[in-house]
Protein backbone atom coordinates (compact mmCIF):
# COMPACT_ATOMS: atom_id res chain seq x y z
CA UNK A 1 0.00 0.00 0.00
CA UNK A 2 2.53 2.51 1.14
CA UNK A 3 4.16 2.04 -2.86
CA UNK A 4 0.85 2.94 -4.31
CA UNK A 5 0.46 5.93 -1.90
CA UNK A 6 4.17 6.99 -3.09
CA UNK A 7 3.24 6.35 -6.59
CA UNK A 8 0.28 8.51 -6.30
CA UNK A 9 1.59 11.31 -4.55
CA UNK A 10 4.21 11.45 -6.98
CA UNK A 11 1.70 12.50 -9.86
CA UNK A 12 0.43 15.40 -7.41
CA UNK A 13 1.60 18.52 -6.42
CA UNK A 14 0.80 20.48 -2.81
CA UNK A 15 0.02 23.89 -3.30
CA UNK A 16 -0.53 26.63 -0.16
CA UNK A 17 -3.41 28.26 -0.15
CA UNK A 18 -4.31 31.65 2.17
CA UNK A 19 -7.72 32.48 3.69
CA UNK A 20 -9.33 33.98 0.82
CA UNK A 21 -8.84 30.80 -1.36
CA UNK A 22 -5.67 32.63 -2.98
CA UNK A 23 -3.95 29.14 -4.55
CA UNK A 24 -0.82 30.41 -6.60
CA UNK A 25 1.06 31.57 -3.61
CA UNK A 26 3.69 29.00 -3.21
CA UNK A 27 4.63 25.46 -5.07
CA UNK A 28 6.15 22.42 -3.62
CA UNK A 29 6.12 18.97 -5.12
CA UNK A 30 6.45 16.06 -3.32
CA UNK A 31 6.90 12.49 -3.83
CA UNK A 32 6.70 11.10 -0.54
CA UNK A 33 3.92 10.38 1.03
CA UNK A 34 3.84 12.56 4.45
CA UNK A 35 1.35 15.46 3.88
CA UNK A 36 -1.01 13.83 1.57
CA UNK A 37 -3.81 13.72 3.91
CA UNK A 38 -7.48 15.30 3.27
CA UNK A 39 -8.36 15.89 7.10
CA UNK A 40 -12.57 15.51 6.14
CA UNK A 41 -12.50 19.03 4.21
CA UNK A 42 -12.01 20.91 7.72
CA UNK A 43 -9.43 23.71 8.08
CA UNK A 44 -6.32 21.97 6.31
CA UNK A 45 -6.06 24.35 3.44
CA UNK A 46 -4.13 22.30 0.45
CA UNK A 47 -4.14 21.96 -3.17
CA UNK A 48 -3.99 18.90 -4.60
CA UNK A 49 -2.67 19.33 -8.36
CA UNK A 50 -3.27 16.55 -11.09
CA UNK A 51 -0.46 15.98 -14.15
CA UNK A 52 -3.31 16.39 -16.84
CA UNK A 53 -1.40 17.93 -20.36
CA UNK A 54 -4.84 17.71 -22.39
CA UNK A 55 -8.04 20.19 -22.86
CA UNK A 56 -6.15 22.75 -24.12
CA UNK A 57 -5.18 23.33 -20.82
CA UNK A 58 -2.87 26.66 -21.09
CA UNK A 59 -1.21 25.45 -17.87
CA UNK A 60 0.49 22.35 -17.17
CA UNK A 61 -0.70 21.31 -13.98
CA UNK A 62 -4.09 20.77 -15.63
CA UNK A 63 -6.90 19.88 -13.24
CA UNK A 64 -6.64 20.82 -9.24
CA UNK A 65 -8.93 20.21 -7.11
CA UNK A 66 -8.88 22.36 -4.13
CA UNK A 67 -10.78 21.56 -0.45
CA UNK A 68 -12.13 24.82 1.01
CA UNK A 69 -12.37 24.42 4.98
CA UNK A 70 -14.57 27.19 5.23
CA UNK A 71 -17.75 26.09 3.40
CA UNK A 72 -16.90 22.49 2.99
CA UNK A 73 -17.02 22.58 -0.70
CA UNK A 74 -14.47 21.64 -3.14
CA UNK A 75 -13.40 24.05 -6.13
CA UNK A 76 -11.88 22.79 -8.59
CA UNK A 77 -9.49 25.25 -10.80
CA UNK A 78 -8.00 24.90 -14.32
CA UNK A 79 -6.90 27.21 -16.78
CA UNK A 80 -8.19 26.49 -20.43
CA UNK A 81 -7.39 28.24 -24.32
CA UNK A 82 -10.73 28.34 -24.93
CA UNK A 83 -14.35 28.11 -23.91
CA UNK A 84 -16.55 25.49 -23.89
CA UNK A 85 -19.86 23.64 -21.93
CA UNK A 86 -19.41 20.19 -20.02
CA UNK A 87 -20.27 19.04 -16.62
CA UNK A 88 -18.07 17.30 -13.67
CA UNK A 89 -18.91 13.90 -12.35
CA UNK A 90 -17.45 12.80 -9.21
CA UNK A 91 -16.94 8.58 -9.27
CA UNK A 92 -16.76 6.07 -6.12
CA UNK A 93 -14.34 3.37 -5.80
CA UNK A 94 -16.46 1.31 -7.97
CA UNK A 95 -16.88 3.81 -10.66
CA UNK A 96 -20.16 4.63 -9.73
CA UNK A 97 -21.34 8.49 -10.30
CA UNK A 98 -22.27 9.87 -7.26
CA UNK A 99 -22.37 13.38 -8.02
CA UNK A 100 -22.55 15.94 -11.24
CA UNK A 101 -22.65 18.91 -12.08
CA UNK A 102 -23.04 21.32 -15.61
CA UNK A 103 -20.54 23.91 -15.86
CA UNK A 104 -19.59 26.57 -18.49
CA UNK A 105 -16.46 26.56 -19.13
CA UNK A 106 -14.28 30.13 -19.67
CA UNK A 107 -11.38 30.88 -21.94
CA UNK A 108 -8.29 31.38 -18.92
CA UNK A 109 -8.48 30.58 -15.34
CA UNK A 110 -11.49 28.72 -14.37
CA UNK A 111 -12.55 28.12 -10.68
CA UNK A 112 -15.61 25.98 -10.27
CA UNK A 113 -17.20 24.68 -6.90
CA UNK A 114 -18.72 21.43 -6.09
CA UNK A 115 -21.19 21.83 -3.32
CA UNK A 116 -22.27 18.62 -0.78
CA UNK A 117 -18.66 17.04 -0.83
CA UNK A 118 -18.51 16.88 2.70
CA UNK A 119 -21.15 13.83 2.35
CA UNK A 120 -18.22 12.15 1.04
CA UNK A 121 -17.00 8.97 3.50
CA UNK A 122 -13.07 7.62 3.69
CA UNK A 123 -11.97 6.83 0.17
CA UNK A 124 -10.20 7.00 -3.40
CA UNK A 125 -12.67 9.02 -5.93
CA UNK A 126 -11.77 10.11 -9.53
CA UNK A 127 -13.42 13.23 -10.76
CA UNK A 128 -13.94 14.13 -14.42
CA UNK A 129 -14.52 16.86 -16.48
CA UNK A 130 -16.58 16.41 -19.45
CA UNK A 131 -16.32 18.26 -22.07
CA UNK A 132 -16.11 18.14 -26.59
CA UNK A 133 -16.77 14.47 -26.30
CA UNK A 134 -13.17 14.14 -24.05
CA UNK A 135 -13.31 13.15 -20.81
CA UNK A 136 -10.11 14.56 -18.33
CA UNK A 137 -9.88 13.18 -15.39
CA UNK A 138 -7.89 13.18 -11.59
CA UNK A 139 -8.12 11.00 -8.53
CA UNK A 140 -7.79 11.70 -5.13
CA UNK A 141 -8.28 10.42 -1.51
CA UNK A 142 -10.22 11.55 1.39
CA UNK A 143 -8.94 10.42 5.18
CA UNK A 144 -11.28 10.86 8.01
Amino acid sequence: MKTILTILSALFTFVSIDAQGNFDTAIQTTSATSGNKVNSMSNEQTLLSSAVNNFDFTDKKGISIMPNGVTNDVKIVFKTAKAATGSIEVLDESGKKILQQNVSITAGNNNININDFHKLSEGTYTIQLISDNKTYSSTFMIWK
